[in-house]
C-alpha cells in the first residue's frame, strides 16, 4: 500500500467520525426533542432532604447504603486558610505535597464527604471524622506530575455540608523535563 492511499485511506476514515459525530450531535438529539409531546412530559420534583436531629453526626452511618450524605446535616460554614498553591517550578516524575488548612466556623459539626483530584496526579487526603465547631482540620493534597510538562492548573473538590456543597481547592505548577527514573 502506498503514502498515497495511507493518507485517503486516513481522510475518508476522520471524514466518517466526523459525520458521525455531527449526526449524534445535531440530529439524534433533535430528533428525540421534537418526539416528547408535551402533554406526555410529566415533572417529578427531587425527594426533600431528611435532616438529622440537632447532635447528630456520622456514628452509625453505613456509607454502603447512601446515608449520612453531608447533604443530610445541617449547613456548617468554613474558612480556609488559602484556596490555592503554586509549586513554582517543579520536575517531571516528582512528588509534591501541599497542605490546605481550614477551620469550622459556623455551629454545626463540618462533614466533609469526599475530596476528588482532576486528574489522577493529583490525589487528596481529607479527615474522615467530623469536624466540631471552632475546629480545625487539613486536606493534604499530593501531586506528581508524571510526564506531563509546562504550565499545569489542577484542582480539587470538596463535597461537604457547607454552602455552596462543592468547593474547589487550586495547585499551580510549572513542570521541568527530568528523566524518568524508571528508565535509568
Amino acid at each position: 500500500m502506498t503514502t498515497e492511499t495511507r493518507d485517503y485511506l486516513k481522510i475518508a476514515l476522520l471524514a466518517v467520525i466526523a459525520g458521525c459525530l455531527t449526526y449524534g450531535t445535531f440530529f439524534k438529539k433533535s430528533k428525540a426533542r421534537r418526539s416528547l409531546k408535551p402533554e406526555t412530559a410529566q415533572f417529578t420534583p427531587p425527594p426533600q432532604p431528611q435532616f438529622p436531629q440537632e447532635n447528630d453526626v456520622r456514628v452509625g452511618i453505613d456509607p454502603s447504603k447512601n446515608e449520612g450524605s453531608a447533604s443530610n446535616f445541617a449547613a456548617t460554614s468554613i474558612d480556609w486558610d488559602g484556596e490555592q498553591h503554586d509549586f513554582g517550578n517543579v520536575k517531571q516524575h516528582s512528588e509534591n505535597v501541599h497542605v490546605f488548612n481550614f477551620t469550622n466556623t459556623g455551629d454545626k459539626p463540618l462533614i466533609i464527604e469526599d475530596a476528588q483530584g482532576s486528574c489522577g496526579c493529583t490525589v487528596p487526603e481529607y479527615p474522615k471524622e467530623p469536624i466540631l465547631p471552632g475546629e480545625t482540620g487539613e486536606i493534604t493534597v499530593k501531586y506528581s506530575p508524571g510526564s506531563q510538562i509546562g504550565q499545569q492548573t489542577k484542582s480539587v473538590a470538596i463535597t461537604s455540608n457547607v454552602e455552596p456543597r462543592v468547593t474547589n481547592l487550586y495547585i499551580n505548577a510549572v513542570v521541568e523535563e527530568a528523566p524518568d527514573p524508571l528508565l535509568e
